[in-house]
């Protein structure tokens, strides 16, 4: 028989917009071909038959309500304590009732995010628990961060780093087998005090992936992301502010378009700069990155995989980085990007870029060739190899 598998998530894998969705929604997909899948997530239960269409390949779904009130209450509580405060914000009663209650069916359980630990019971089914970024290591990072404005927002990651670091070696005390998103978060989590042996990574999945280079605008730049992260805004203010203008003294027709949900005050006044210009949502981003003769991504901290790096490689644009983002990719991915570690290294990437349209291409197809390569459908199959290990035979 197969075996019935239970999916944890703090937020519904549905619509997979953004990276912590999209990244749901694919294991989820992948889940359900391996076995009966059961989602618990937090969200609004009036969304259930919306949910339902666009998760057809899930048995069933319950979607518990997460109390605000009650969670900035649970969250003021855990500053007392040394509980991590991303779990203490998400540990809704209603949602341990629902994962108890499905647990007694259950043969495996998969879940999301150290988040979604709070809602097991002391004996439950065996767990695999997806850590998708080591958060320990972000969150030390972001402290650091040159575009985090606001004291108190450095010493909350201050207070939650060890935190954090504590939950991830509980829980995979916890878990029977723990997946990390890349090669580097998986040594970040060794090095933390997380067991070598439980660890498998999981890289990234890209749905669609382009045959031949796209076609490009003479000196079109694109930026694109989730405007609401810090990462995000500082990388379009960086490119806006420092690097863009120093592309323009060699080439006046280069224009910087940037794109993404929820763009604050502070990036959508970066239109008013010259040649540069903030659009905010669109409906299909692989049309605009296609249209793009390159795709800048200057990541100064943060340490996840950057889907907009593999989104621009799928559809053959060539991204110009900081060697930040190679270093959440497998090596062969620098024979696929230009990198500079400043901002006019940066712009001299982007300015040779521009003008060798037989370079563009030769990247692009390298590009389409990574991807195929490292981050095609067989990406989960160490994720459902272990929940196959892990299910009891019946």
């Amino acid at each position: 028989m197969s075996p019935r598998i239970l999916f944890l998530a703090t937020r519904a894998p549905w619509p997979p917009i953004g990276g912590d969705r999209l990244r749901t929604y694919q294991l989820c997909r992948a889940l359900a071909g391996r076995g009966h899948l059961t989602i618990v997530c937090l969200g609004d239960p009036a969304e259930q038959s919306s949910l339902e269409r666009g998760l057809p390949f899930a048995s069933s779904i319950r979607v518990v309500p997460l109390r605000r009130p009650a969670a900035a209450w649970r969250v003021g509580r855990a500053l007392l304590s040394d509980a991590p405060m991303q779990q203490a914000l998400y540990a809704s009663p209603a949602a341990r009732a629902a994962v108890a209650e499905e647990c007694a069916r259950t043969d495996v359980v998969v879940a999301h995010l150290l988040r979604t630990l709070p809602w097991l019971p002391a004996l439950h089914p065996p767990l695999v628990l997806c850590l998708q970024d080591a958060l320990a290591a972000q969150a030390k990072e972001a402290s650091r961060a040159p575009g985090l404005s606001g004291g108190w927002r450095r010493a909350a990651l201050t207070v939650e780093r060890p935190r954090l670091a504590q939950a991830e070696i509980a829980g995979a005390a916890q878990a029977q087998r723990v997946t990390a998103i890349t090669e580097r978060d998986r040594d970040e989590l060794i090095a933390g005090g997380v067991p070598a042996h439980k660890l498998v990574v999981v890289h990234a999945r890209v749905e669609r992936v382009a045959d031949t280079p796209s076609t490009p605008e003479p000196g079109r730049i694109v930026f694109f992301g989730n405007l609401r992260t810090a990462s995000n805004r500082d990388m379009a203010r960086w490119l806006a502010q420092r690097v863009i203008p120093m592309v323009r003294t060699q080439e006046r027709d280069a224009a910087l378009h940037i794109y993404g949900v929820d763009a604050p005050p502070e990036v959508r006044r970066l239109d008013a700069l010259a040649g540069v210009h903030v659009h905010g949502e669109v409906d299909d981003m692989s049309v605009e990155v296609a249209r793009a003769w390159v795709t800048a991504c200057p990541l100064r901290f943060g340490s996840g995989v950057q889907n907009k790096v593999l989104e621009s490689l799928a559809v053959g644009t060539p991204v110009v980085a900081t060697p930040r983002v190679l270093q959440t990719l497998h090596p062969d991915a620098a024979a696929a990007m230009d990198t500079g570690t400043h901002e006019r290294s940066l712009a001299v990437a982007l300015v040779e870029l521009l003008r060798d349209r037989a370079r563009r291409d030769s990247l692009g197809a390298a590009g389409i060739a990574f991807v195929r390569r490292h981050h095609g459908e067989e990406v989960f199959s160490p994720l459902l190899d272990a929940v196959s290990q892990l299910a009891p035979r019946r």
